[in-house]
């Protein structure tokens, strides 16, 4: 370390430039950082969200759910496979190591997802990862209390979106209540029936007329060109035109219907001929009747059938026709099977036939043979037209069915402040910089404003940059009011300007080097760094308070001049705080053993201190020395001027005193130094010698003090992170399984009236029943009609605690039949829930034990919104159709599920691009409204191929079941989970008490309860870091080892640890702040701290011994030599830590406790370390004490 002095005084300039270019790297560094809320952390869990229309719970699970979880669970990394089934979506979850690659892990289940063959109906399933800056960064409605709901729709899609999503940053934009419309297309039943049509042909009809596709090249002109068949489709009148071919009408006779046969081409001329031939034979086989008519229905059958192998072929066409890296294997694979379950039906079709025409009757002598089986033909047959030449008849789409854009029936209501709105959320891309995405993101909407049209304007909800910026500047003013209090400091005890100002400078300059360093670590500017630059800025002082302290004693005391005086100070306690900034950079590497979420967290905050101190020990070894001898050693009349002359003699002075003071007894008190000492230097060394002379009352106060601080440590309660609450409140609303969404509104108006009761508290309320299609919530799950949520924005003086406490009180009156949960916004920190789960081989067992915890919960204080996700029950129609019924009319299974469904919900035909727009489309039947009874969809009426309406119940069994609302798998077993969220501060405290209410329930034996949640996290991280301050101790005891090569002197600076507790507990208790991970982080870093003080007091010890002192003079002499600058910088550290530790700054939450807990440990370190390092170093030393007492006796002999 002297080599480093030494440059620095030998070059001087070069020192000062690189000192400016790091100050310069600093400021550009910390413009290029990232600005986010919290550290960019990805949990380790992954999502699959499966969609499957239409599909029962019991059906999504057996189906979906169970496939998927048995593909994942044999991926590496994956610790549990959680899965819940709903109606019409399974979400699996899994829960993976922490230390595993999320983008690698994510890339093996898409490949497995790829592998795996799921049924006919399921859609792509999303996978998601989750990361604390995953969230939306930006929330705004579109509202408007003049315009209709398509007019909102269009200015969201048409103007808002498409401009958001071409600001730099954002990766992309979502809107709930702003579902595009979509081509509705309903159909006549009675104009089906009077063309002989059905709703497949329909549907067939219409995709086969919207066809776009690449058909290949062609040489034209020498030129080569692309030939694609575009889709006639442009327009609604193109779609109302589109012409739908006509079948044959089968109650025309059957001689007609044996010659239209016939007329059917060269593909079915067997056919006809052979049926022709069972129409003449009528008059002669009676019995042959019923045969023809079963005929005619196959024949049907099989052209409806054809009709579907035709339009999936060219579906699946189309799809390989796409390039290579667009094709969706998926959809492939479920064309092709689909493909070739209508084949198999097909060639059932055929074998039924040929068995009909084995029951025909003989024919006559002067008829030709009968022959053989007819093929199937291969397009839909066309019927003459005896006016022309042969043709299809036709019908156009728009004589049958009404044609019309309208919103989707199920999608989200949203309102922002009672008016109809579009709520949009905004996502930033992985790398962007929130601040700068959000400020991109205003500007535009800012632009967009003045082209909406009239009446319609935006109103912000949300946005995470305005709390960011807060975050940042009142971190930043913690930072600064803190350096100015240690300047202040410095000034009050050395009273020079120029020691002043070169202390302070290492401030800037060690703070700047972190900062390079964090962003060439692609760290982000966020609470935590935030919060360690805060804390580092009492820190980082130190070392350059002891330095220059030294350097400006040795300069009043004339033992030098110029740059060898600044080499020799610097000298002197260059090992003591080289050791000391080891040891508090040493005690942050066991936070690289802490697994979870606090390990992540406080990851950023560990670099940012430990690159801060590191900085700071170089800035004390080269800049001060070099500023010292600039400012101080080479001002002329400097001494004068500061008026240190007569200090300096009364320096020297003290010092000679001190050294006579060796030769004196101890007992004599070092009466012949006391005169010159000054009179705090002189009453602390008479209470240091009385100490020592009453070494056992010493340690027996301070071990009594350390035993009270441990008794008094509970009244503090506990919990796990201090969360971040800002002025914003929610509201969940489920209503009972099964509500319709209309329902469901009704009680969220009456919510909204509660809310309005409380005035201009709320500034913005936005209300969101149901979901838009495809829509999930930021935890991948999906809401249902069932379901209302409500954002609060409130007034910055709310007290949000006693306003949620109230809202839920009144919102309890209109609760019934609804769920109704009040939550404060819980930004960053923990998730402030609490979880038990409840596992065993019995569901019986396992709902009985859900259900008794959720009741014995639901009064405890502390907890709120007490529920469970057992797997409740709800009324389920099942249609199971009879095909020895269903066969005579021409029916499948599938032709009834077709029309059963387009009458509920609908068929979908596609997609067609209308005035540049692209709409889905579709299909269903005119005047079909939802069943009001059970009797409703049995008396449905289906159409049939032979032109006969038949109800429903004449061809399948139709009754209602009771179905699990979600069915939930762990691991492959059932599982429930009963959930509460905390209103209390010590969470501690309320988790232990639930926990013993649990345990006096008397649970069925065979059930296991497992902590969950926050309460599950807080456990293993007390239990991490408790162990990680013990290595922590060990591994300052090895630094320190190593720096004075004994070992005695060490184990005496180690007693300053305990000590330190003492203030750190009594602190916790006083400012009511909830021993937290934070407050143990603290604790770990006070372990460094506290030994800088002591270290540098032994090293001075150390070196008076060497130098020929007894042990009690060479502590008498250290203590007041090292009382100031030790006084310095623990006064410093902690007025630097006191902004924080009052928690005035918007993101200082997180980092209040923590600096409670390094003020209290330094008033009592500070205090105690001056006198029981002392002693216990005696102590440890008295052989060589009583050695010294023995030679200083007078020898009579």
């Amino acid at each position: 370390m002297q080599a480093l002095t030494r440059f620095s005084l030998r070059n001087p300039v070069a020192v000062l430039l690189l000192a400016v270019l790091v100050i310069a790297g600093g400021i550009l560094s910390a413009l290029r950082l990232n600005e986010e809320l919290m550290p960019d952390i990805a949990l380790p869990v992954i999502a699959v969200i499966t969609p499957y229309p239409g599909a029962s719970p019991e059906e999504v699970a057996d189906h979906v759910s169970q496939p998927i979880e048995d593909a994942l669970r044999g991926l590496g990394d994956v610790k549990n496979v959680t899965s819940v089934s709903m109606q019409n979506v399974s979400e699996v979850e899994l829960e993976l190591n922490l230390n595993s690659n999320l983008d690698d892990v994510q890339q093996k289940v898409h490949e497995a997802l790829q592998q795996m063959k799921l049924p006919d109906g399921t859609m792509t399933p999303t996978v998601q990862k989750f990361s604390f800056n995953a969230q939306p960064v930006v929330y705004f409605t579109v509202a408007s209390d003049r315009q209709d709901d398509r007019a909102l729709r269009d200015a969201v899609h048409d103007v808002i979106v498409p401009a958001l999503q071409g600001v730099p940053g954002v990766a992309s934009v979502q809107t709930a209540g702003g579902a595009p419309d979509e081509v509705r297309i309903q159909v006549s039943q009675d104009k089906l029936r009077q063309h002989h049509l059905t709703l497949e042909q329909v549907l067939q009809a219409i995709q086969a007329s919207n066809v776009t596709m690449p058909l290949g090249t062609a040489t034209l002109s020498g030129q080569v060109q692309a030939v694609q068949m575009a889709g006639a489709v442009r327009s609604l009148d193109d779609i109302r035109n589109i012409r739908i071919p006509l079948p044959a009408d089968p109650s025309a006779g059957l001689s007609a219907i044996g010659e239209s046969i016939g007329q059917m081409g060269q593909a079915v001329g067997q056919v006809g001929q052979a049926v022709g031939q069972v129409a003449q034979g009528l008059g002669q086989v009676g019995q042959g009747l019923a045969v023809v008519q079963g005929e005619t229905q196959l024949l049907a059958a099989l052209q409806q059938i054809q009709g579907q192998i035709w339009g999936t072929q060219l579906a699946l066409a189309q799809e390989q026709a796409r390039p290579p890296g667009s094709q969706d294997p998926q959809r492939v694979a479920e064309l092709t099977a689909a493909l070739q379950a209508l084949q198999r039906e097909q060639d059932a079709l055929n074998q039924r036939l040929k068995s009909l025409q084995g029951q025909l009757p003989p024919a006559s002598a002067g008829s030709p043979p009968p022959s053989a089986a007819p093929s199937v033909p291969a397009a839909p047959p066309a019927v003459k037209n005896t006016s022309g030449p042969s043709s299809l008849d036709s019908v156009r789409l728009g004589d049958i069915a009404d044609v019309t854009l309208a919103p989707p029936r199920d999608g989200a209501i949203n309102r922002t402040n009672g008016q109809p709105s579009v709520m949009v959320s905004v996502l930033k891309a992985e790398d962007a910089n929130t601040v700068q995405m959000a400020d991109g993101v205003n500007a535009q909407l800012a632009e967009l404003a003045k082209r909406l049209p009239a009446g319609v304007h935006i109103v912000p909800l949300f946005d995470s940059s305005t709390m960011i910026r807060s975050s940042i500047g009142g971190m930043l003013r913690e930072a600064v009011l803190g350096a100015l209090f240690a300047a202040a400091v410095i000034l009050l005890f050395l009273r020079n300007w120029r020691t002043t100002v070169i202390a302070v400078v290492s401030i800037p300059l060690s703070l700047m080097c972190a900062i390079i360093l964090l962003h060439r670590l692609d760290i982000t500017l966020n609470i935590m760094t935030l919060g360690g630059m805060a804390v580092a800025t009492g820190r980082v002082v130190d070392d350059s308070i002891v330095v220059i302290e030294n350097i400006h004693r040795h300069w009043r005391q004339r033992r030098g001049e110029g740059k060898a005086l600044a080499l020799a100070a610097t000298r002197e306690v260059g090992a003591a705080i080289t050791a000391s900034t080891i040891t508090t950079i040493a005690v942050f590497l066991p936070l690289g053993f802490v697994s979870g979420i606090v390990g992540k967290i406080f990851l950023p905050f560990a670099l940012t201190v430990v690159c801060a101190l590191a900085s700071s020990l170089l800035v004390a070894l080269t800049v001060v020395p070099l500023l010292a001898w600039l400012l101080v050693l080479r001002a002329p009349g400097a001494r004068e001027a500061d008026g240190q002359g007569a200090e300096g003699a009364q320096d020297r002075t003290e010092e000679t005193a001190l050294e006579r003071s060796s030769a004196v007894p101890a007992q004599a008190g070092f009466t012949g130094g006391q005169r010159a000492l000054r009179p705090w230097q002189r009453t602390y060394q008479r209470f240091l010698n009385a100490c020592l002379n009453h070494k056992a009352a010493v340690l027996t106060v301070t071990a009594a003090a350390f035993a009270g601080s441990v008794l008094i440590l509970p009244l503090a309660g506990s919990t796990f992170i201090p969360e971040s609450r800002e002025k914003f409140a929610t509201i969940q609303v489920e209503m009972p399984v099964g509500t319709p969404r209309d329902a469901t509104d009704a009680k969220a108006r009456q919510v909204e009236q509660v809310v309005r009761s409380f005035g201009d508290t709320v500034q913005q309320m936005n209300t969101q029943v149901g979901s838009d299609a495809g829509q999930t919530d930021s935890d991948g799950s999906v809401r249902g009609t069932n379901t209302a949520s409500f954002f609060l924005e409130l007034k910055p003086d709310t007290d949000v605690p006693a306003f949620v406490a109230q809202l839920r009180d009144k919102l309890k009156a209109i609760a019934p039949p609804a769920d109704i949960q009040v939550k404060e916004l819980i930004l960053g920190g923990a998730s402030g829930s609490f979880g038990v789960v409840v596992t065993g081989p019995n569901p019986d067992h396992i709902a009985q034990a859900a259900a008794a915890i959720t009741s014995a919960l639901g009064g405890l204080p502390g907890l709120a919104n007490v529920q469970n996700n057992l797997a409740r029950t709800q009324p389920q129609v099942n249609i199971q159709p009879d095909p020895a019924k269903a066969a005579p009319y021409g029916l499948t299974a599938y032709a009834i599920a077709s029309q059963v469904r387009a009458a509920l919900a609908g068929e979908d035909a596609g997609q067609a691009t209308l005035d540049g727009r692209t709409y889905n489309v579709v299909l269903t039947l005119q005047g079909s409204h939802a069943p009001q009874k059970l009797e409703d969809i049995r008396s449905f009426q289906l159409e049939t191929p032979t032109g006969q309406r038949v109800a429903l119940s004449d061809v399948a069994t139709v009754h209602e079941v009771q179905a699990p609302v979600t069915v939930l798998h762990r691991n492959g077993a059932g599982f429930a989970e009963v959930t509460g969220d905390f209103t209390d501060q010590d969470t501690g405290r309320t988790t232990k008490l639930a926990m013993q209410r649990i345990q006096s329930l008397g649970l069925p034996a065979d059930v296991d309860i497992q902590l969950g949640g926050d309460a599950q996290e807080q456990n293993e991280s007390f239990r991490q870091l408790v162990q990680a301050t013990l290595i922590a101790a060990g591994l300052v005891y090895l630094v320190m080892l190593v720096s004075f090569g004994e070992w005695t002197a060490p184990f005496a600076i180690l007693f300053s640890m305990p000590v330190a507790l003492i203030g750190a507990f009594a602190g916790t208790v006083i400012a009511r702040q909830p021993v937290s991970v934070s407050s143990l982080i603290g604790i770990l870093m006070l372990m460094g701290i506290v030994v800088t003080n002591a270290i540098v007091l032994v090293d001075r010890v150390e070196r008076q011994r060497r130098q020929g002192l007894g042990v009690r003079e060479a502590l008498l002499e250290a203590g007041t030599t090292r009382l100031r600058p030790i006084l310095m910088t623990a006064i410093a550290t902690i007025c630097a830590l006191i902004p924080l530790a009052l928690g005035f700054a918007e993101g200082a939450l997180i980092s209040q406790g923590l600096a409670v807990v390094v003020i209290g440990g330094l008033l009592s370190s500070t205090a105690l370390t001056l006198v029981v390092v002392p002693v216990v170093y005696e102590i440890l030393h008295r052989r060589a004490r009583r050695q010294e007492s023995l030679a200083m006796r007078p020898n009579f002999g």
